[in-house]
């Protein structure tokens, strides 16, 4: 028998065991993932199997050169989607901007866009600091030890208070330097 199928034999023997070994450490069947219900032998349920076949397809293609979306054409060097995949993912960014604003908000600081909306509103749809009304849209302000959102910021005065760490010693003492 060769070297390389025993050695995969193995491992698909390993896997097994490990599975095996998991489901009854994780009980009854239970997804490493999601916690839905998966088959007794097996870590994972049927979508998150099909995510990390899908997943490995991927790292396999960027390995062999090829298209990492479409899975068939050759990528330009230093990429890994073609040219024409690339072309379509900018259009679905332009198409649907609000889409990935709204999933932002939510992943990010658990907010939806109404939300948003009425802290916009409550500050009178200025910047929460130098209160001046630019065209631009505004960063959510939030305290990185609470997670506690604090207001919104233009884009300046965001920069300006994440330099000085969120410190209000630092804040206070920049502003003694300015007045002297």
């Amino acid at each position: 028998m060769p070297k390389s199928l025993l050695q995969s034999k193995k491992a698909k023997k390993r896997r097994v065991y490990m599975a095996k070994r998991w489901a009854e450490k994780a009980g009854r069947g239970e997804c490493r993932d999601c916690k839905n219900s998966a088959k007794s032998t097996s870590i994972l349920c049927q979508a998150c199997t099909d995510k990390a076949v899908a997943n490995q397809r991927r790292r396999s293609a960027a390995r062999a050169g090829v298209c990492s979306q479409c899975l068939v054409a050759k990528p330009p060097k230093g990429r890994k989607i073609c040219l024409e995949c690339t072309k379509t993912k900018r259009l679905w960014r332009e198409r649907n901007k609000d889409r990935i604003r709204e999933r932002h908000l939510r992943r990010v600081h658990n907010m939806s866009i109404d939300e948003y909306e009425d802290m916009l509103s409550d500050q009178g749809g200025a910047c929460a600091i130098c209160r001046q009304k630019t065209g631009e849209r505004l960063h959510v302000d939030h305290c990185h030890t609470t997670d506690i959102r604090r207001g919104l910021l233009c884009g300046s005065c965001n920069i300006g208070l994440g330099m000085f760490r969120d410190n209000s010693d630092y804040l206070m003492s920049a502003a003694q330097y300015i007045d002297r």
